[in-house]
């Protein structure tokens, strides 16, 4: 169920991160922390679905993807690619890998109890 999880979100970052921005309808939100959010949810939810046997795999993957989407982001109307929003997403790699490696025993005591198979 958690690889189909991380799959939905990894499709949900892709529109989200090539979808073009229109003009005077956005909502101002500071733009690095939602990417530092997005790749720490992907993170940990790809950790818990692929297990810690994949977990540097998880993130030479998901580095490898934010670069993918910034530089996408270049070739969108009214997007452009970003260094800083590159930083982000692998700051909220890195922050996602070690709150897995501190809480890891508690998140799958927790997924037990709700019956999600990991």
């Amino acid at each position: 169920m958690l690889r189909w999880i991380f799959y939905f979100l990894l499709l949900l970052v892709t529109f989200l991160s090539l979808k073009p921005r229109m003009e005077g309808l956005e909502i101002e939100v500071n733009d690095k922390l939602g990417h530092g959010l997005a790749y720490f949810v992907l993170m940990v939810n790809g950790y818990l679905a692929f297990g810690k046997k994949y977990q540097f795999r998880m993130i030479v993957f998901l580095v490898f993807f934010g670069v993918l989407m910034e530089i996408l982001q270049g070739l969108t109307p009214n997007r452009e690619t970003s260094f800083f929003d590159l930083l982000a997403n692998s700051s909220g790699i890195c922050l996602g890998w070690l709150f897995v490696l501190i809480f890891e025993k508690w998140i799958v005591q927790l997924l037990k109890k709700l019956k999600i198979s990991m």
